[in-house]
């Protein structure tokens, strides 16, 4: 099912350091044939998916990882069987170390996408620096200098629990988890087909199958709101409705009709009988009846 491929790409913006050099140069990686210099690069792409750079993989067999390098079983050529047993490799080279079956780890991939100074820590050093030598040059004793940075551990830890907070209450968001899909709550459900062109059954339908999509695939873990999946998915296959608001701009500018009151009622009659009376003066009639208005 290749409906998810578009959403795929665009939610999962990620980045790691890949250090050219090295992939270059090293021994273990120069013995590897192209295709297994291939997959060893998506490993590091799909580690690079966890935002906490543990180099830990679950659930990726070494066919899934053949499938997202375009390596497929075709009868004309040997792709498929020359890459075959190549997470094994991996191991005995030491690059990877596989617990079970389920779980892939990238030996020292932490070190490695931590241990250079981001942009932002740079900039941090630089400030520090330059503080310390105003500080210096206006004889600011050391006392000072540790309050500052006993204030600053405190601020950088009390960040530290404000996130894990909000990492744990987004962890226990029912939209978080993939069973999402095949127990959409009855609030969002009224959302869903209120906002897009969907009914109820249609809708639950959907949701299972894109939840039995990711489940073959392997992607059990690859999304952190599948709500916002599901938001985007019915977007994209059904479209939004649209609700027309009465503006200024659309409603007809129609007068209401009043009626008439007791007063105008009786100054129209008023008329109508003088007009009656000079009508039959100027317009007799031969039988002495005169022509009056009705």
């Amino acid at each position: 099912m290749d409906e998810l491929q578009d959403i795929e790409r665009s939610y999962l913006m990620k980045w790691f350091k890949f250090y050219g050099q090295d992939f270059l140069t090293d021994s273990k990686i120069g013995s590897l044939n192209p295709l297994q210099k291939l997959m060893w690069v998506v490993l590091l792409s799909v580690a690079s998916q966890d935002e906490e750079k543990t180099g830990i993989i679950k659930f990726l067999t070494e066919s899934r990882l053949k499938e997202l390098c375009g390596i497929t079983d075709n009868p004309y050529n040997d792709d498929w069987l020359r890459t075959n047993e190549t997470l094994v490799t991996f191991c005995n080279m030491g690059l990877v170390t596989m617990p079970d079956k389920d779980t892939i780890i990238i030996n020292n991939y932490n070190e490695h996408q931590t241990e250079n100074q981001s942009s932002a820590e740079r900039v941090r050093a630089y400030r520090d620096r330059q503080k310390a030598k105003i500080e210096a040059k206006t004889n600011v004793t050391p006392v000072t200098n540790v309050t500052l940075q006993k204030v600053k551990t405190v601020t950088l830890d009390k960040n530290r629990i404000d996130k894990n907070n909000k990492e744990i209450n987004k962890e226990n968001k029912p939209s978080s988890k993939i069973t999402y899909l095949i127990e959409l709550p009855l609030e969002d459900v009224d959302e869903f087909t209120k906002n897009f062109v969907i009914n109820k059954s249609r809708l639950i339908s959907k949701g299972k199958e894109v939840y039995d999509s990711l489940i073959s695939r392997g992607k059990t873990h690859t999304y952190t709101d599948y709500k916002a999946l599901m938001r985007n998915i019915l977007r994209r296959d059904f479209g939004e409705r649209k609700i027309q608001l009465q503006t200024a701009d659309n409603i007809p500018n129609v007068a209401p009709i009043v009626p008439p009151t007791p007063e105008e009622l009786a100054r129209t009659e008023r008329i109508k009988s003088e007009m009656r009376e000079k009508w039959g003066k100027k317009h007799p009639t031969e039988g002495g009846q005169a022509n009056v208005i009705r």
